[in-house]
């Protein structure tokens, strides 16, 4: 596990169904990485977890299984550049959402 990935990042998507903020902190969950989200606008989340995680040069990607209209896999993929990143989420019948403005924030 990477330790430079480690921290509080936020990002933004604008897409047809959603417009806005998500803020993600990525913590060492006993020598695997572990994820907590945060969406602007929404008080509660549908289940879903993180799985497969892969190591890139300076990329993270993975899948999640979201509880949503049953369960749904979604592919994910950020490539980071220092504080920034971008990213895309690949969902079955939505599509890619991309993730814009990318930063760490703490």
């Amino acid at each position: 596990m990477n330790t430079k990935y480690i921290g509080k990042w936020q990002g933004r998507a604008d897409t047809p169904f959603f417009k806005g903020s998500a803020e993600v902190d990525i913590f060492d969950n006993g020598g695997e990485y572990g994820f907590n989200t945060r969406v602007q606008g929404f008080d509660k989340l549908p289940e879903f977890s993180v799985y497969d995680i892969k190591e890139g040069d300076n990329s993270l990607s993975g899948k999640a299984d979201i509880n949503m209209f049953g369960k749904i896999t979604a592919e994910i993929e950020v490539h980071f550049n220092g504080d920034t990143f971008t990213g895309e989420i690949r969902l079955p019948v939505f599509g890619t959402v991309q993730i814009l403005d990318g930063r760490r924030i703490g």
